[in-house]
């Protein structure tokens, strides 16, 4: 089964066939027949600018220092000036580009299907050197005193040394590992095509515990208040115990006794983005279509947005709107209170990308090969 999922994704679009899986050739035949319709809103958001390249963006971008950056499928990293949309520079790789950039200490770290995670001065470009891996990095890095650390297709995650570019330590999984690690307390979480979610210890690079759900996880994993939260594409968002890999459980009143619940959310296809968790409330997207509004405490759906696609990003919050982009071709924006909608944006192709925000304009990446900057 595997080597038929690897044959599919050598006829098409890679990022796609793995944020979708099995359920991604209908996603193409329905974005090939979709005509946007909306939702009856004729309230439009404006565009700043767009930026075209050459190839489809799968990259989330990342605003830095005044300045727009991400990844195309023509192999390029561009640095966009965030207020003009002009190219500040644009670097080459051997392959497509779809892990996220992350900036630290004026250093753009990304991976790349060449195999390679690179390292740019975020100024000016120029490379200040490459790790080569085993195989494609589509799993965004993290940056932690002075190490790297990243997921590959060749089933491993990677502890990278910066300064002299030697492995600390690799962890190896039964899969590929797009999910991108998050580190907490000397803990570094991530999960795998094999099903499981990891804690590893980030000195160390061995395993403190796993916990194995039904489905593959490119869900980036969310720490907040000791609770690690990442979806799976057996539809489910998890919450469990960061320290202990225990699922969250919470007390409720019934009549006059107290039942004991696992904190449990449910949605009707694939959870492929990380969530998105405020203080009180946890927004999470689907491939049902939908973005989810749940309470914190229980994972109780308070509210729910449709739209004609399925969603494979992270909103982005600016006061109280919450923004995100669909395979409908769409942009919305939405009240963080009412879920209704309050203005929407077409483009052209399909958005797998999560949005970036900055001096409230949205940056976002479209599958019709151009960034856009919209309010």
């Amino acid at each position: 089964m595997k080597k038929i999922f690897n044959f599919v994704i050598s006829l098409f679009d890679r990022k796609a066939a793995l944020q979708v899986n099995n359920t991604f050739l209908g996603i193409i035949f329905f974005t090939i027949l979709l005509t946007f319709s909306g939702t009856g809103c004729s309230k439009k958001l404006e565009v700043s600018w767009k930026f075209k390249t050459d190839g489809a963006i799968y990259s989330s971008p990342n605003v830095y220092n005044g300045m727009v950056y991400f990844g195309s499928d023509d192999f390029h990293m561009y640095a966009i000036d965030e207020t003009s949309g002009e190219e500040k520079w644009k670097f080459k790789t051997a392959g497509f580009i779809h892990s996220n950039p992350v900036i630290d200490d004026g250093v753009v770290y990304f991976g790349s299907d060449d195999h390679y995670l690179y390292a740019l001065n975020a100024r000016t470009g120029e490379r200040q050197w490459r790790f080569r891996a085993n195989a494609g990095i589509t799993s965004t890095p993290a940056v932690l005193n002075g190490f790297v650390y990243f997921g590959c297709d060749d089933n491993y995650l990677y502890a990278v040394n910066i300064a002299n570019r030697g492995v600390k330590w690799k962890f190896k999984t039964g899969d590929w590992v797009a999910s991108s690690p998050v580190i907490f307390n000397d803990i570094i979480y991530f999960g795998s095509y094999d099903r499981n979610f990891y804690a590893v210890s980030l000195n160390t690079g061995q395993e403190i515990w796993r916990f194995k759900t039904k489905g593959i996880i490119t869900s980036s994993p969310v720490v907040n208040s000791g609770v690690v939260y990442f979806g799976s594409s057996d539809y489910n968002l998890y919450a469990l115990d960061a320290m202990t890999g225990k699922r969250i459980r919470y007390e409720e009143q019934a009549e006059e006794k107290v039942i004991e619940r696992i904190w449990t959310f449910r949605a009707n296809d694939d959870i492929a983005s990380a969530p998105l968790i405020t203080k009180d409330i946890i927004y999470v997207t689907s491939f049902d279509n939908n973005i989810y509004a749940l309470e914190k405490a229980t994972g109780m759906p308070k509210w729910n947005f449709a739209t004609s696609g399925p969603i494979s990003g992270t909103p982005v919050i600016i006061g109280n709107t919450i923004y995100i982009g669909s395979t409908d071709n769409s942009i919305y924006s939405i009240d963080i209170k009412s879920g209704k909608q309050k203005k929407t944006f077409a483009t052209e192709g399909s958005i797998f990308t999560s949005p970036a925000a900055s001096n409230e304009v949205i940056y976002i990446g479209s599958n019709d090969n151009n960034l856009y900057a919209v309010k």
